[in-house]
């Protein structure tokens, strides 16, 4: 679904039309570093077997924020709360849904929602940009399920365009693919742990993958939940922090999906 904040109406997203959009589009306009691996896949990968509680191992980013990919990972402000989020275009922040939409609130949305890229210190930052459309998916709207809440927020402004910040890449994989992976990383500003004001990152692995999401060992917090989620090997975005679990057994992960890595590289 799309929501447009200057016309204050609500659309569905006609997915055949996005891929006539960039099949029409010549390649060398948006294929450079992101990637699709299909290889094979058993569709859906669910282990259920004993894990131990996830361990704070979470390493603060500090001077680092400086480069990339650090700089393109934002702190979002929204109604006296805080999230993290990435820029994946010149005007493309992607989140999780719920620190855009008050899912309390009968999912009112966030107006004041700002975000602000590379916040150190002081909580100060250059750039403080509000967003004026808004895609997510309507599954999430209507229950809640921690697959689908990722948001792709469309900016006032090319933040992604400033080299000083850039934004990141995607890469989708193949269920197999993905539970496959060495070495992932979580990345965002931790509200426990200096007041949301520093860059934490959390290393791990791909525990268990579904449709829409998938689950790891990365340890993450309140206030980190919309951060990127990173595949080590390639340096590429797989999805973005749901939260963990009620046992504090698992992360959650709403995925890129194929549509959705579709659709982010239509809007860039």
């Amino acid at each position: 679904m799309k929501y447009d904040k200057e016309t204050n109406t609500t659309t569905e997203v006609d997915m055949s039309e996005v891929l006539n959009t960039l099949n029409n589009r010549p390649k060398s306009n948006y294929i450079s570093k992101d990637i699709v691996s299909i290889g094979e896949s058993t569709n859906i990968i669910n282990e259920n077997y004993p894990q131990p509680l996830l361990t704070d191992n979470r390493v603060a980013v500090g001077s680092m924020i400086n480069n990339f990919p650090y700089s393109a990972i934002c702190r979002i402000n929204y109604n006296g709360g805080n999230g993290t989020g990435v820029l994946v275009g010149p005007n493309l922040v992607l989140t999780a849904a719920h620190v855009v939409f008050d899912k309390n609130n009968n999912n009112a949305k966030f107006e004041d929602w700002i975000a602000q890229p590379k916040v150190a210190g002081n909580g100060s930052s250059n750039t403080h940009v509000g967003w004026t459309q808004v895609y997510y998916y309507e599954n999430w709207m209507n229950n809640h399920n921690w697959e689908y809440d990722i948001a792709i927020c469309v900016l006032g402004e090319n933040l992604g365009s400033n080299p000083e910040y850039q934004y990141m890449h995607l890469q989708y994989l193949s269920d197999d693919l993905l539970k496959s992976l060495p070495a992932i990383r979580a990345v965002g500003y931790a509200d426990d742990l200096q007041g949301s004001f520093h860059q934490y990152y959390s290393d791990g692995k791909v525990n268990s993958v579904s449709t829409y999401g998938f689950t790891t060992s990365c340890y993450t917090s309140h206030g980190m939940s919309g951060g990127p989620v990173i595949n080590l090997e390639t340096g590429l975005l797989l999805g973005v922090t749901q939260g963990s679990d009620g046992l504090a057994l698992n992360q959650r992960t709403a995925r890129i999906t194929l549509d959705m890595y579709n659709l982010i590289i239509s809007l860039r």
